[in-house]
């Protein structure tokens, strides 16, 4: 099982899963990792951007109620 299952599933290029007891499946991981010329990569979901507008989808209607309640007192 992956530590990174989202990653696996969508950003496979980047990941290798490899059964940790298993010396001869990390090796092999590691030596993929070695000898792959990837740029790095962060899925926007991992980006602040991302972030601040799950955080809002969340957290906007008590934050425009709590607005609206300052203004009036």
């Amino acid at each position: 099982m992956s530590q990174h299952p989202y990653l696996c599933e969508h950003v496979s290029s980047h990941t290798c899963d490899a059964d940790m007891s298993k010396e001869s499946e990390v090796m092999a991981c590691v030596e993929m990792a070695l000898a792959t010329d990837l740029e790095p990569l962060v899925p926007k979901e991992f980006l602040k951007e991302a972030y601040m507008e799950r955080a809002w989808k969340i957290f906007g209607g008590a934050i425009e109620r709590g607005r609206q309640k300052q203004k009036q007192q």
